[in-house]
C-alpha cells in the first residue's frame, strides 16, 4: 500500500435534497456552475486536486491545510456572491471540513481514517462555515487569513476517539480575506509588492542581509508618488512560501511583483531581481548584479530606478534624492539596522534591549544614519509604554530626541514621524500626536503602519470611531496585518461597549502572536466584559507566562488614556482575572 500525508478537504451542499425537490434542473445547473466556476479553479490554484466529485460535493486532498484553508475561503467567498437574489433557504450554501492526516492512495482515489474525519467534521459544519480538526488548528492558527471559534471536544460517527474542533466563518471573525480589494487605493497608479529575496549563500545567518535589501527595496519604492506598493507585513508573508504568482498578485491586490535572489560570498556579491506582471505571469524585466558588498546602496538604487522604468514611473530630481535620504555609507552600521528593526517591535523586554544595542552601534559608525535614529527612539518608547524602565519620563525623553534627530536628518521618513507621534500621546499631548500623524498618512498615504499608529494615538485619545476607520483603512492596506492592529480594533470597541465585536478582534490578535501581551490583555478585558472569567483567568496566566515579571498597575501607568476611566476598565478586568 502507497501511503501519504495530505491535508483532506471534504465539502457537500447543504439541504441538497430538498433543492433538487423543489427545482431540479435549475438546482443542478446551478450546482454545475459553482464547482466549475469557482470550487475547481479555486482549489487548483492552491496546488489541491480533486479526488472525486460526490453528487452533491467533493472530497480533495492538499500538500499543506494553509493552502486547503485558503482554498476553501475563497470558494465561501466567491460563493455568497452568487445566487444574490434568492433566499438563504434557495442558495446553494456550502459546508466544509478538513482535516489532516495519512491516507491510503490507490490510484487516483484516497481512504483511511484521515478522509473518514475529514467528512465527519464536514457534516458538523454549519452552512457556509468550514470545520477543521484541531491538528489543522494548530498548523495553520496565526499563519492566514481565518478567524477560528472553539467547539470544544466533539465525538464524531464511526470515529473511535473524540477530538477538539474548531469552526472558521470569513463573516463570523475578523479576517485577513483572500483577494480582500486594498481600501481607498487609487487604481491609476502601478501596484507592486517586493517579496522576500531568496537568502542563496550558505550561511544561513545572511538571511537579514536578503531581508534588508527586500525592506530597503520596499522603502525606496514607497517613497515615490507614482506607486502603490504593499506593506512590509503583506510582503513578508510569503518567506519561505512556493507561492503562485497570480495568488500572490490576487491576494495582496498589486499587479506587479518584484522578486529577486542574493548570494554574498566574502565580499562579493551577487542579487537576480525580477519583475513580473501577476496578471500573466510575464517577465517584464530581469536582471543580474555582480558587485562589492560595499556597493550595496548603489545596488538597490539600480533596482528602483529599472522597476520604475519598466513601470513607467518617471522619477524626478527630488524623488531620486529621496531614495537615499536616511541612507548611510557605512555597511555594518546598515547591517546593525536591518537586525534591529526586525526585533524592536517584538513587545518583548530583552529583544527590546537588543535592538537598541544595535541601533546604536550603527550610530557609533555613522551618526548621521536616520533608521539608527528611529531604532534607538522607538526602544526607548517600548520601554516606557510598557513599564520595563526605571524612569518613564527619562525613556520618553530619550525617545523624543532620538525622533527630532532623525526627522533633522530626514523629515519625510513616516516610521520616525509615527515614533514622535507615539512619544506625544505618552506624554498625554493628544492633539499634537494627532497633527504629527496627519502629516505622516499625507506623505505615506499607503503605509499601512503609519495609519495604523495613527489608529492607535485615536483610541488613546478618546476618538473610538475615528479609531475603528482609521485600523480599518491600515488592515486594508496590509491583508497579512500584525497582531497589534487587531488588538487596537479591539480596544475601540471594548471602550464603545461593543463586547462581543471587541473579544472577535482580540481573539484575531492571539491567534496572530499568541505570546503578545498587549493582545492577552485585551483578550482578557473583553473575555471578563463577555461573562467568560473562567477563560479570562486561564488567559491570564499566558501573560505571566510571557512575561513573569508583569504588574497590572506599572502597565497601566504606561497606558496614556485621556479618559482615565478607559484605562481603569482594563485594570479592573486584568485584576478580576488574577493579573
Amino acid at each position: 500500500m502507497k501511503r501519504r500525508l495530505a491535508a483532506i478537504l471534504a465539502a457537500d451542499v447543504v439541504e441538497f435534497s430538498r433543492l433538487m425537490g423543489c427545482d431540479e434542473k435549475g438546482t443542478l445547473g446551478r450546482l454545475k456552475t459553482l464547482f466549475s466556476q469557482i470550487v475547481n479553479p479555486s482549489i487548483r490554484d492552491r496546488g489541491g486536486r480533486v479526488v472525486k466529485l460526490t453528487g452533491d460535493g467533493l472530497l480533495a486532498e492538499f500538500p499543506s491545510v494553509i493552502d486547503a484553508i485558503e482554498a476553501s475561503l475563497a470558494i465561501l467567498q466567491a460563493a455568497s456572491g452568487i445566487d444574490l437574489d434568492r433566499t438563504d433557504d434557495d442558495r446553494i450554501r456550502l459546508r466544509i471540513g478538513i482535516h489532516i492526516g495519512d491516507v491510503i492512495v490507490e490510484g487516483s482515489d484516497i481512504y483511511g481514517d484521515g478522509v473518514n474525519v475529514a467528512a465527519r467534521l464536514e457534516a458538523l459544519a454549519e452552512p457556509d462555515s468550514i470545520c477543521v480538526s484541531e491538528d489543522v488548528f494548530r498548523q495553520a492558527r496565526g499563519k492566514l487569513a481565518a478567524g477560528f471559534r472553539d467547539l470544544g471536544m466533539q465525538q464524531l460517527k464511526n470515529i473511535a476517539h473524540p477530538l477538539r474542533a474548531y469552526s472558521i466563518r470569513p463573516d463570523e471573525a475578523p479576517s485577513r480575506s483572500v483577494g480582500k480589494q486594498l481600501a481607498g487605493r487609487d487604481d491609476r497608479k502601478p501596484s507592486i509588492a517586493v517579496l522576500p529575496f531568496d537568502n542563496m549563500s550558505a550561511d544561513s545567518e545572511q538571511d537579514f542581509f536578503a531581508d534588508g535589501i527586500t525592506e530597503d527595496l520596499i522603502t525606496a519604492l514607497s517613497r515615490l508618488p507614482g506607486l502603490f506598493v504593499a506593506a512590509r507585513n503583506s510582503a513578508f508573508f510569503y518567506k519561505g512560501r512556493q507561492s503562485n504568482i497570480k495568488q500572490v498578485g490576487r491576494e495582496l491586490g498589486v499587479r506587479y511583483i518584484l522578486e529577486g535572489s542574493v548570494r554574498r560570498s566574502g565580499q562579493r556579491l551577487r542579487i537576480t531581481a525580477q519583475l513580473l506582471d501577476s496578471k500573466n505571469s510575464l517577465h517584464l524585466w530581469a536582471e543580474r548584479y555582480d558587485r562589492e558588498v560595499t556597493d550595496i546602496f548603489d545596488l538597490q538604487d539600480d533596482i528602483t530606478r529599472n522597476v520604475c522604468a519598466a513601470l513607467q514611473v518617471t522619477l524626478t530630481d527630488g524623488e531620486q534624492a529621496a531614495l537615499r535620504a536616511s541612507g548611510t555609507s557605512s555597511l555594518k552600521a546598515w547591517e546593525c539596522v536591518v537586525q534591529a528593526m526586525d526585533i524592536v517591535h517584538s513587545h518583548r523586554k530583552a529583544d527590546v534591549k537588543k535592538a537598541r544595542r544595535l541601533g546604536e552601534e550603527a550610530l557609533h559608525l555613522d551618526p548621521n544614519f536616520g533608521w539608527a535614529w528611529t531604532v534607538v527612539g522607538f526602544s526607548h518608547w517600548e520601554e516606557a509604554f510598557n513599564g520595563w524602565g526605571a524612569s518613564p519620563e527619562t525613556s520618553l525623553r530619550q525617545a523624543e530626541a532620538a525622533a527630532r534627530r532623525g526627522l533633522e536628518i530626514d523629515p519625510q521618513n513616516t516610521d520616525t514621524l509615527s515614533l514622535l507621534g507615539v512619544v506625544q500621546l505618552s506624554r498625554y499631548e493628544f492633539e499634537q500626536a494627532q497633527e504629527t500623524m496627519e502629516q505622516a498618512m499625507a506623505i505615506g498615504p499607503t503605509h499601512s503602519q503609519v495609519w495604523g499608529v495613527a489608529g492607535v494615538v485615536a483610541v488613546y485619545s478618546g476618538n473610538l470611531e475615528r479609531a475603528l476607520k482609521l485600523m480599518d483603512r491600515a488592515m486594508s492596506l496590509s491583508p497579512f496585518f500584525p497582531a497589534w492592529m487587531p488588538e487596537t480594533t479591539s480596544q475601540a470597541y471594548l471602550l464603545m461597549g461593543q463586547t462581543e465585536q471587541a473579544l472577535s478582534w482580540a481573539r484575531k490578535s492571539v491567534e496572530i502572536e499568541p505570546s503578545y501581551i498587549h493582545g492577552l490583555i485585551c483578550l482578557v478585558a473583553a473575555l471578563v466584559e463577555n461573562g467568560k472569567e473562567e477563560e479570562a483567568v486561564s488567559t491570564a496566566k499566558a501573560i505571566i507566562r510571557s512575561d513573569p515579571g508583569f504588574s497590572s498597575e506599572v502597565w497601566a501607568r504606561g497606558q496614556p488614556f485621556r479618559n482615565p476611566a478607559h484605562g481603569d476598565l482594563f485594570l479592573r478586568n486584568l485584576q478580576k482575572a488574577g493579573v
